[in-house]
Formats: C-alpha cells, structure tokens, sequence
C-alpha cells in the first residue's frame, strides 16, 4: 500500500519541482502505515468474518517400544465347556427324618417291636396287604378274628413287642382305640369267648384289666393281661409287667416299667416319624442269631420305615458294631446279591422291582437302603414280606386268605363301621348274626396251649 502511494504522488511532485528554481533539498520521505477501506465496506456490506488461526494438533504422546519378553506371552486359557447338571435327586421324606423310638414302646426284654399306624393308610390302596403281614400273628387272629375289631378303622396305632414271636405267651400288644371303654371291653369277651375262655373285670386307680381264663379249668398257660389305661390306650401285657402300670414307678431312671409312661405319649413317639406308616426296629440281633450262616457279620439291629402314600418310600438302617463287618454286608450286597436274583428265573422277575431300585450308602458302621416304589410294586413287596412271615409262623396261604375273608366278613356285618363291634353278637349267638360254630378255634387254642407248654423253636 505505501508503494502504490509513492507510485501515484511522483509526476505531481516532478511538475512542482521542474518549475521552482533549483534548490537542492535533503527529502526525507516518511513512510507511513495506511490501511485502505474497502468499498464494499461503504456501500454498507457486512464485513468478513476473520479468519480464525488453524488449530495445531498436539504431537501424539511418545510411546515407548515394549521390552523385549524373555519368553513369549502365553495364550489365555479357553473356558472349559458348560458341565451337564448332575441328576436331581429324589425327594426323601424319610432319609431326614430322626430314627425310630418305637423299642421305648414295649418292655425291655423285647427284641422286636412293630408300629402300625392305621389311621394313615386305611385309605391306601395296598392297606389289606399291611395288614395281613400282621394277620398271622396269634394276638391278631385272637383280637381282630374272634373279637370282631376292624385293625384299619378301629384303631389309630398298633404297637406290637416280643423277644421271640413264635412264642405268643411273650408277645406285648398295645392299641389306640377310637371307640368307648365298653365297646373294646365286650370286643375283648366276645374274643375270649370264641376261644372258650371267660375274663372277669377288676377297676383299681381308674384302670380296667382282666386275664382271659380258660372255661374247663384246664391250666392258665398264658399269664397276660388286658389293661385299659385312660386316654383310649389298651395293652396286652404279661404279669410281671403289670405291677408298673397299676402303680408306676416314680423318678426319671430307667426301670423296666418306663414304657408304660411312654405308652400315654405313644402319638408323640409315632410323630417322630410323622409320613411313616410302618416301623419295624429289631435289636441285639447278633446275640440271637449267633448261628446265622451268612456271609456277612449279623448286625447288630435294623430299622424299617415304609411311608404312608400310595408311591411310599421305603427305608433300611442297618447297625453293624465294626467298619468291616459294614463294608463286608456293602459289598455283598453290590456283588452278590444281584447275582443271585439272576441265578433263579423266579428270582429275575422281581429283580427289577425288589433289588434294581433300591440306593444303598454307608457312613462308617451304619448302612442306609433306600427306594421309592408304586402301589403296583408295594403290593408285590408287601404281599412277599407277609408270605414269609406266614411261613415263619407256621400258617398256609389258605389260613392267611381265610383270615382275610372273615375281616371283610365282619366290616360288612358292621354295615363297614356304623355298628360297632357288639353288633355281631356273642361268640355263641344271641344278639346280631349267630357266629360259626367255635370248636375250630378251640381247637386251635387247645394246640397253642400245648404247644406253649414246649420251649419254642429255635431261629
């Protein structure tokens, strides 16, 4: 811009000088900034926006090279593949559950002891089939048989004690009755009168008890009593045993009489155990069985619990004294056992129902043997257990079908437990319908008299 001034402004100062006289003059030029406006500016045009400065990017940060490694990085592992869920286990209503305590039930010299409990699986489907593993019993066939008592219906608990249960005279039976004092009273006669005996009541402290005697005179091979305790609770017990309940013994120590303290808690006893229908607790077996061949060591007890559904659980303990001897039944049973259900064809048929089920764990000396069945299979099972018992007992299939008839035969005469059981009348007639003829059964008592009067069979 300062040129272009200088460029502009020399002819004008030429002609000026060309014309004045000749002057030498010293001219100094001063050189001044001019900044020229820009005719849009005039005109009225907005100016131009500066432009703003380009931005500098700071210098990208200085990266190190890493140090060499002295060994090459390893790869990350790869993730292990998702494991399938292990199976879920079975629900266990009785694995849980406490042990039994059905031995405090019944005195101390006893050895086996039994709890049915009616008033849960009266309604099952397999009921008749519990009830006839017990059927062959003497006591049973005396009670249910001859005194027209329905054991499904008439009772809630049935607690069964005995150290040898081929010897009836030792066998201690106690009963949760639902019915009045005189009902079970005139049950207990007709009973007593079917197989030629005749009881006389006593009343002492408010507890009823008579001996059932022998009509004939003929000796009282039998020495137990029935005792109607208060609370609807009845025993059959032996004589030595009585003194304990007429007047029982005072402190906490175990005496031979407790159970008859326990005998009023029986409901709690069985709550311990609240799904199970059926307790079986069989103790100090290895003194007993001493000449058992098996081979395995006997254990010293075992403890069964069947639940009360139509799909029950069946549980075993089994109580050895050593490690061994438990690890020796183990192994037996997961070798031999197996094969011998394949060595017979019979055997085979059931393997899949009796043995291919059943779990079987041990913890030190103790072995648990658990399974889950239908009512198909209960049956089956059940139907085996009372065969064997039978046999045990000395009774044939027919007894035990025969035994089965007349309780249904006396639950439909009961018009099926709207009449209690004096509705059937006396043994020898009378009231209600006549009853057969009793000299079978008189019979039958005469050979079990006599048969008492012999030490009974060894096991």
């Amino acid at each position: 811009m300062i040129g272009s001034a200088v460029l502009h402004a020399a002819p004008v100062v030429w002609g000026m000088l060309s014309m004045a006289p000749h002057i030498e003059v010293d001219l100094e030029l001063e050189f001044t900034e001019v900044e020229l406006i820009d005719p849009d500016t005039i005109q009225g045009a907005m100016p131009e926006a500066p432009k703003q400065a380009p931005v500098v990017a700071p210098p990208p940060p200085e990266v190190k090279p890493p140090a060499p490694a002295t060994e090459p990085t390893p790869e990350p592992p790869k993730p292990e593949p998702p494991k399938p869920e292990p199976p879920k286990e079975p629900e266990r209503d009785l694995g849980g559950q406490k042990h039994s305590k059905v031995d405090e039930l019944g005195p101390t010299n006893s050895t086996y002891f039994v709890m049915l409990v009616p008033k849960k699986i009266r309604k099952l489907s397999f009921a008749e089939q519990a009830l006839d593993v017990m059927a062959p019993l003497p006591d049973f066939e005396y009670l249910i048989t001859a005194g027209g008592f329905d054991a499904l219906r008439d009772f809630d608990h049935i607690v069964i004690a005995s150290p040898d249960l081929r010897d009836w005279r030792q066998t201690f039976l106690a009963v949760d009755y639902r019915m009045s004092r005189d009902e079970v009273q005139r049950g207990i006669e007709r009973a007593a009168a079917a197989n030629d005996e005749s009881i006389e009541w006593i009343e002492e402290n408010g507890i009823i008890r008579g001996n059932p005697k022998p009509l004939d005179g003929s000796p009282d091979v039998d020495n137990r009593w029935f005792v109607l305790l208060e609370d609807h609770i009845a025993v059959y017990v032996r004589d030595e045993f009585l003194r304990h309940i007429i007047a029982p013994e005072l402190g906490d120590e175990k005496t031979a009489g407790n159970f008859v303290a326990n005998l009023v808690k029986l409901r709690t006893f069985a709550a311990r155990q609240p799904t199970a229908g059926l307790q079986v607790v069989m103790k100090d077996l290895r003194a007993s069985l001493k000449r058992a061949k098996l081979p395995f060591t006997v254990p010293d007890g075992i403890e069964l619990s069947a639940e009360a559904t139509e799909d029950p659980e069946l549980l075993v303990r089994v109580e050895f004294s050593e490690i061994v001897d438990a690890k020796a039944f183990e192994k037996f049973w997961r070798e031999d056992v197996g094969k011998l259900f394949d060595s017979r064809i019979e055997l085979k048929l059931v393997k899949g129902i009796i043995y291919d089920p059943v779990e079987l764990a041990r913890k030190n000396t103790d072995v648990q043997m658990w399974s889950r069945f239908d009512a198909k299979q209960a049956k089956m099972i059940l139907g085996i257990i009372a065969d064997n018992n039978a046999k045990y007992l000395r009774k044939t299939p027919e007894q035990l079908a025969e035994l089965r008839r007349q309780r249904q035969e006396n639950w439909l005469k009961r018009n099926k437990g709207k009449l209690p059981p004096s509705a059937l009348g006396s043994a020898g007639g009378g009231d209600g319908e006549p009853e057969p003829e009793p000299r079978p059964r008189q019979r039958q008592r005469q050979r079990q008299r006599r048969e008492a009067e012999r030490p009974p069979a060894p096991l």
